[in-house]
């Protein structure tokens, strides 16, 4: 096993203003490689939206949470727009579900577990045991 040079990763590439078009192209079609063949989800319509719905209860409440500082009045914006797009649009995500287009993934890919070049590495969920 070899260190990665966090000098170049996605986070690294951004903050210093060296991020080309080609590094999110190869990221694009890598990812897109990967949710082409990844195990589709099995659930149905109202799980699936009763389960965005605990998880957007769930991430209100800890944003909320005054020890971390965050403007309430942004988090509650961001909120009523989410909630308002599932109530409004939960038919688009029925038929997704219908049409088994759910891949159960985690969905925190962060920048910096991406390295773009020289072939797109993404580094995540590695734990070690002792």
């Amino acid at each position: 096993m070899r260190r990665l040079d966090e000098g170049h990763n996605l986070e690294s590439l951004l903050l210093n203003h060296r991020l080309a078009p080609a590094h999110l192209d190869s990221l694009a079609s890598r990812l897109l490689r990967f949710y082409r063949s990844a195990r589709r989800a099995w659930t149905t319509p109202t799980i699936h939206i009763d389960r965005w719905r605990r998880n957007l209860a769930e991430n209100r409440r800890i944003l909320l949470d005054r020890r971390l500082g965050l403007s309430e009045a942004i988090v509650r914006s961001v909120d009523r727009r989410l909630s308002g797009f599932l109530t409004a649009r939960s038919h688009l995500m029925a038929e997704r579900v219908r049409r088994r287009l759910i891949v159960d993934g985690h969905g925190d890919l962060r920048p910096e577990h991406i390295w773009p070049e020289p072939s797109v590495r993404i580094i995540d969920c590695l734990e070690f045991s002792t």
